[in-house]
């Protein structure tokens, strides 16, 4: 129907689909507002889960089988993580959307660095802990001089994601190799990117963090991504608003 409309120029109301979503997921029935962010993610993972060629009871978790040796071991974590992807993850919607991401927290107690990947469908960046953390590091203000708040450009979005944090108090992380919990240095990197990469602009629950986001027609992500034979140059295809007071109302 959607590609009928191009050629008929007529108006198209997604009736059945919406019968459709209520059903497999009562989260989008009725008129409650919810995320677009939230329903491109159920999309995309029941999209992969109707197209996956692999069989459910054949995937094999191998991180059951992990040593504390093994994560931190960078080369072993990832080839474990990529054997993995591949016993689950044989679908279109897996070569179109998801990427991964490698994480590492070292332990500043014993110094040692333990790995992880995962995958990801989308990139979430958080708008006003953006501008929080350029203002903590004296690289701009916390509001311009008519008290609005000032731009983000998507390339700082990209730079934010990937610092490192100090995870101590009550965020300490646990440290195999000392077997308790100790203050770490947590950092989350982009290791590849999808050939479709969705990235959500999170402007907080309840009020509406208001500023403006500068981004590229053409994203060149080689200077964030590990994986550099992979994909790193984007064209921009469409952007999703949300308008109204609110995040708890209004439409997208």
């Amino acid at each position: 129907n959607l590609w009928n409309r191009e050629k008929n120029n007529k108006p198209y109301s997604p009736y059945e689909f919406k019968e459709v979503l209520s059903k497999e997921n009562p989260l989008f029935a009725g008129i409650a507002a919810n995320d677009s962010k939230d329903l491109i993610n159920f999309l995309i993972e029941r999209f992969h889960q109707e197209l996956n060629e692999v069989k459910e009871n054949n995937n094999v978790n191998n991180k059951n089988n992990l040593t504390a040796q093994n994560q931190t071991n960078e080369q072993f974590m990832l080839n474990t993580f990529l054997q993995e992807f591949k016993e689950k993850f044989n679908s279109p919607i897996s070569d179109l959307f998801y990427g991964m991401i490698e994480t590492k927290s070292q332990c500043q107690r014993c110094a040692i660095i333990k790995y992880n990947f995962q995958v990801y469908s989308f990139l979430e960046f958080p708008l006003q802990q953006v501008n929080q953390y350029y203002y903590n590091t004296n690289r701009r203000p916390l509001y311009n001089n008519d008290g609005t708040n000032p731009d983000v450009d998507l390339y700082e979005c990209f730079e934010y994601y990937q610092k490192i944090d100090l995870m101590n108090g009550d965020n300490q992380m646990y440290c195999n190799m000392c077997n308790k919990l100790c203050d770490s240095l947590y950092s989350t990197t982009i290791y590849s990117s999808p050939l479709n990469l969705i990235i959500n602009l999170n402007r907080g629950r309840g009020a509406v963090y208001e500023c403006k986001v500068n981004f590229p027609d053409q994203l060149i992500l080689f200077n964030y991504v590990v994986f550099k034979e992979g994909y790193t140059a984007y064209q921009l295809y469409a952007v999703i608003c949300h308008l109204g007071p609110s995040s708890m109302s209004g439409h997208f």
